[in-house]
């Protein structure tokens, strides 16, 4: 569909001719220094901490800047495809009933490019293309009618169930190419992950539209990594010494965003749990980012709900890894694990092995075997955690509990229909009473892990004190 140019200022550069490209407005200049950075995979770097000021006058001083901008404004790096090849003709007729006319014989070359993202996830039906089980490419099939002069080419599109296995192949192809293009393009700028806007928005109106969403999202934050190197062996600047603002607003100062590794090889050790710790937070940060309801809320209310809720989340999170990788204990990231087997847990150094041990066992047996006897789904989990994540705090203000409580509210009414879809009247409201119950679970640890948490940060136990440990669990038992 062509773009119709219209009177607009270029959001990038502030240049007053602007027009929509790759999904939001800009000049032909900003449009294509974003196309040849996108093309050439190009990687720019500012001398002056990301914070240069991009207008049209000097908008080539920083490029790094000026591409920051570009994706903040909304520019889409997935819309820009490679040079497409031309159809080889051997005769091109004129048209008929505004249809075109080809030869019997034509040669085509096709040219493979990234899909475009969809505006929103797709619904379960809605969707007007077909996933070749071969490629990740959409496909359309062409249908012909005969004619006593010539063939008129009739193009169709199927439409698209999102069933099962398919959903799932057309998710997971699509999250891997989003990752590697987006990948190309990230600035390590410190900033969350959901800014990078990778994933698009759910449907509201659409309850699979809305934990494909979700489920999309866990994945994004479990395989997006900016190094290969481990967080937990290879020597990596971690620090603890953020505020709880500063936290969201920079995670990345915690730790690097290294390959998760949710695989149980090694025991935990104690100098690696400041380690663990950091990469952990900034795994939720990142998955918080994702929220939309976040945007809602005053500021002092979004750095108290995630602040308050970063626990219960967090265990929540590394429970259901556990159960997905088959860890005989809890998976904690970069390779290593908390035992079940008590023999192993007698190799585990003594020093952390008391603050650990109680919440793991309490974990174990109240919300993994559980979740093991009624196969909680990924996406069941998907929305749970969100419903976790949207508990009531009495810090609040009036505003932010009435935005969490629609929140609730909102995912609540999207698990019960994503049941009500595989279940029967009676088995739906066995099954959500079953995944509900896991909640209060959590509840429990969380406090577990407060008091826990709150005595090795006083004492320094496995270098666990830092302004962001004490802001979270000193000051809250305060």
């Amino acid at each position: 569909m062509l773009e119709i140019s219209t009177a607009k200022i270029c959001l990038v550069c502030g240049d007053p001719k602007a027009s929509k490209h790759y999904g939001s407005f800009c000049c032909s200049g900003c449009k294509g220094f974003f196309r040849r950075s996108i093309r050439g995979n190009a990687q720019y770097f500012c001398c002056f901490k990301n914070e240069c000021k991009v207008q049209q006058v000097f908008r080539n001083s920083c490029k790094a800047c000026r591409m920051k901008k570009c994706i903040d404004v909304g520019l889409h790096p997935l819309l820009v495809h490679d040079d497409r090849k031309l159809y080889k003709r051997r005769k091109k007729k004129e048209a008929l009933n505004n249809n075109f006319e080809l030869d019997d014989e034509r040669e085509e070359e096709q040219c493979i490019s990234p899909p475009s993202p969809p505006t929103t996830i797709p619904p379960p039906s809605t969707a007007s293309m077909t996933l070749s089980p071969s490629s990740d490419i959409p496909s359309t099939s062409f249908a012909s009618s005969s004619s006593t002069s010539a063939k008129t080419i009739v193009v169709k599109q199927e439409k698209r169930t999102f069933k099962h296995h398919e959903q799932e192949m057309y998710c997971d192809a699509w999250l891997e190419l989003a990752i590697k293009a987006n990948k190309q393009l990230w600035i390590p700028n410190y900033c969350p992950l959901g800014k990078a806007k990778i994933i698009p928005h759910f449907d509201i109106h659409d309850f699979q539209s809305i934990t494909n969403y979700y489920v999309l999202v866990e994945k994004l934050v479990d395989n997006f990594y900016e190094t290969g190197l481990n967080h937990i062996i290879d020597n990596l600047q971690c620090s603890l010494e953020l505020g709880v603002e500063e936290a969201f607003e920079n995670p990345r100062k915690m730790s690097p965003r290294t390959k998760i590794d949710w695989e149980g090889r090694s025991l935990i050790e104690t100098p690696s749990l400041n380690r663990v710790y950091c990469r952990l937070f900034l795994h939720y940060i990142d998955w918080t980012s994702h929220i939309p309801e976040i945007n809602q809320m005053l500021d002092q209310d979004w750095n108290q709900l995630i602040f308050a809720r970063s626990v219960p989340c967090l265990w929540m999170m590394l429970c259901q890894r556990s159960i997905i990788y088959g860890t005989n204990g809890i998976s904690l990231s970069g390779g290593i694990y908390f035992p079940l087997d008590e023999k192993e847990q007698a190799q585990i150094n003594t020093t952390a092995m008391p603050f650990l041990k109680k919440i793991c066992i309490l974990l174990m047996e109240e919300f993994i075997q559980p979740a093991k006897a009624i196969n909680l789904t990924q996406s069941e989990y998907a929305i749970l955690r969100v419903l976790c994540f949207f508990t009531a705090e009495t810090k609040l203000s009036p505003g932010g509990r009435e935005i969490v409580r629609r929140a609730r509210n909102f995912y609540r009414n999207t698990l019960v229909q994503h049941i009500r879809e595989k279940y029967s009247s009676n088995e739906t409201a066995n099954r959500v009473s079953e995944i509900l119950s896991i909640l209060p679970i959590l509840e429990i640890a969380s406090r577990i892990a407060n008091d826990e948490f709150c005595f090795m940060t006083l004492f320094n136990v496995a270098e666990m004190q830092g302004k962001l440990t004490y802001d979270l669990y000193v000051k809250k038992a305060l």
